[in-house]
């Protein structure tokens, strides 16, 4: 008979389900009760400890295939991942012990074969199963064993001190990946609802890098980059065709997955890790999306914990920039989806959302650094060839918008801002052709009027200038690229000012 101490608990494993969603109903079979109550354990128990540490599904399968369990493939409970283990003692060939994950989040074993684990008639624990496998059921004996083991068992904690002085003398400019916009060597998220454009921008950025070339007339730190798909090559193959034939770009220095990985097992992560250690000069790792990247809870801060311990695993192994792509909320669509401490673990944040066709990137978080300014960028279908009817196959690209709304600038502006808009105005024509700095800051330096005085009248009319210039900027009245401007354009009016 075999027994075992259980802690009070609020959550009960229904083992019968569990064992109809794993289609193992079986008449001839004994199953266990409907119900069992799950033992959680006080945390800062000896057996909490215990189980915090080896409760990982990749140390529990470690533990079965140690005692002649062989792992035979993955199946879904709870709508989670689970795995199927052949017992040593089996004479049937079917994989009857499951490891499963509960609805608190724990890892659990439970087997239907008549093996030392399914004789109990329970859902074993890391601890539970250490105590069944190397004590003979003997808690106590368990309980002194693992609280002897760790006491003798030193910190591996790489912690040390070093000197404010040495702090200061390390460099203190940011090593940008993307000039203001992406540090390097940092955890960034970019999210945003499905269809808004963030796995197009993420891809456009990844492909920049590879080749070297600007970014969005940012420039860039050209390296290798890795990107880890979740989804299928059809579309991803598409639109790398379609970034090749229209921007140029080159692709040699990608590296896309064939596969997705899981950031919750450390397997997975050590799978990765092994690849990417043999790729030199690795600038981004781009993991699209969080969600077909990871089976951990995005709602608990704990698993978004392991998974951006991971993360930093692949940072520091690489000196990457990792990027994760992630779901906007369902609630709030100005936040990301899941645990509040996700924007409080990572370096940056981006929203990506899209208006009237016209993709919008925002800077929620920049966290050692001024915020860039809003990005905003049209989609412009490129046709990549016909199928055998005869119909385009397309793909989408992004290209800088000019495009502004309403609610992107206000609706009043100064006198002098006013006049030197007007002045652009005039420059442009009815066309809006771009006007080049030099010629639109002449030509308000012979409208611009100055007080009498003033000792140096040019010197106070291109400070004049640079002021509204700026203003006229952060507004969102102007656009600039390569130092020309043009209007975006809307109605304003004027607010009183003294001129100066």
């Amino acid at each position: 008979m075999f027994e075992f101490y259980f802690h009070d608990t609020n959550e009960e494993i229904d083992v019968m389900s569990i064992m109809s969603e794993w289609h193992i109903q079986n008449e001839s079979q004994s199953l266990p009760p409907t119900t069992t109550r799950e033992a959680i354990p006080d945390p800062d128990s000896p057996i909490g400890r215990y189980n915090a540490e080896h409760g990982t599904p990749e140390a529990l399968m470690a533990l079965l295939v140690d005692q002649g369990y062989v792992y035979k493939h993955t199946t879904k409970i709870n709508n989670e991942i689970a795995y199927r283990f052949l017992s040593p003692e089996s004479s049937s060939g079917s994989p009857g012990l499951v490891l499963f994950k509960t609805e608190k989040g724990t890892w659990r074993t439970y087997s239907h074969h008549d093996d030392i684990i399914g004789k109990t008639k329970q859902a074993h624990d890391a601890f539970s199963l250490f105590t069944l496998f190397h004590h003979g059921c003997d808690q106590s004996a368990a309980i002194n064993s693992i609280t002897i083991s760790t006491r003798a068992i030193p910190s591996r904690r790489n912690f040390k001190l070093i000197s404010g002085s040495e702090i200061i003398d390390r460099p203190i400019e940011t090593d940008w990946l993307i000039e203001d916009c992406i540090p390097g060597d940092s955890t960034v998220l970019l999210f945003g609802e499905p269809a808004s454009g963030k796995s197009l921008l993420a891809l456009d950025m990844a492909c920049c890098i590879a080749s070297g070339q600007d970014w969005t007339d940012k420039t860039v730190k050209q390296g290798e980059v890795v990107y880890i798909a979740g989804e299928g090559f059809h579309g991803l193959a598409k639109r790398l065709k379609a970034l090749v034939q229209e921007k140029g770009l080159s692709v040699d220095h990608l590296h896309c997955s064939e596969s997705a990985m899981d950031l919750m097992l450390n397997d997975s992560v050590e799978a990765v890790l092994e690849i990417v250690r043999n790729i030199q000069n690795i600038r981004l790792i781009i993991i699209d999306t969080l969600h077909r990247n990871s089976t951990g809870d995005e709602n608990s801060s704990k698993d978004f914990a392991t998974i951006l311990k991971q993360c930093d695993e692949l940072r520091l192994a690489t000196g990457a920039t990792i990027m994760l792509v992630h779901h906007s909320g369902h609630g709030d669509k100005n936040r990301s989806r899941g645990s509040s401490s996700i924007k409080g673990g990572i370096d940056t944040e981006f929203q990506v959302s899209q208006t009237n066709g016209v993709i919008k990137l925002h800077c929620n978080k920049m966290k050692d650094d001024e915020k860039p300014k809003d990005i905003k960028f049209d989609l412009k279908p490129v046709t990549l060839g016909y199928d055998e009817d005869g119909k385009a196959i397309t793909a989408p690209i992004l290209d800088k918008s000019t495009t502004f709304f309403a609610a992107d600038k206000p609706s009043t502006i100064n006198p002098t801002d006013k006049l030197t808009l007007d002045i652009l105005s005039q420059l442009s024509g009815d066309n809006g052709t771009s006007v080049s700095k030099a010629d639109w800051k002449a030509a308000c330096m012979e409208k611009y009027t100055v007080t009498s005085s003033s000792e140096n009248p040019d010197e106070a009319r291109r400070k004049k200038f640079d002021r509204c210039l700026k203003s006229l900027l952060n507004k969102g009245f102007i656009v600039e690229d390569n130092e020309c401007f043009t209007i975006a354009g809307s109605d304003v009016t004027t607010e009183e000012e003294k001129d100066d």
